[in-house]
């Protein structure tokens, strides 16, 4: 659904048996940039935060959504730091809207590059794993596997950046955590 510039693309549960949604939205000379809603059970909208990427400008996007249970809201996206790079972004919020860290990757070795943070999860232990891709150059046919982990308070425990076969897309699909906070 679009409508009025904002096109929402990912539903995360809220607290209260209220909902996150999260989108894109033009706001600004015909660019976007993240849209967070935050509605309650009733379908009442909360708040509204909007996450422009470090350029202050172009096109960003989220790319997956997961809350907690203590209701924090964390967004994966693509958000573009300059003309031709996009650089994969990791956002916290808190339930009421604040944001709590964001941290920003830009793969050091090839202009132009796409990181994009296909999926976000959160162990049992507060700890947030993204999974994605790092495109090389001008085309997707090839690149390489994304995955990184954070701690609770959004500081980066590793990344693992490791070459792949074909389309560096493709492959981050999907992944789970199990309750111990191994990643699959």
């Amino acid at each position: 659904i679009t409508s009025g510039g904002i096109s929402p693309v990912i539903l995360a549960s809220a607290p209260e048996g209220g909902v996150y949604l999260v989108g894109w939205a033009t706001r600004t000379n015909t660019h976007n940039d993240i849209l967070i809603q935050r509605y309650d059970s009733t379908g009442t909208m909360l708040w509204e935060r909007y996450h422009r990427g470090i350029s202050g400008r172009f096109e960003d996007y989220p790319t997956d959504a997961v809350s907690d249970n203590a209701g924090n809201l964390y967004v994966a996206g693509t958000v573009v730091n300059n003309s031709t790079d996009w650089d994969a972004a990791i956002l916290k919020y808190s339930p009421d809207g604040s944001l709590l860290w964001y941290d920003h990757y830009d793969y050091p070795q090839a202009t132009p590059t796409l990181e994009t943070p296909n999926h976000i999860r959160v162990t049992a232990r507060q700890e947030v794993i993204v999974a994605g891709a790092v495109v090389l150059g001008a085309s997707a046919s090839g690149g390489h596997w994304m995955l990184r982990k954070y701690s609770e308070e959004g500081v980066l425990l590793w990344s693992l950046i490791t070459p792949a076969t074909g389309s560096a897309i493709t492959l981050s699909k999907g992944f789970e955590i199990d309750r111990d906070g191994n990643s699959y």
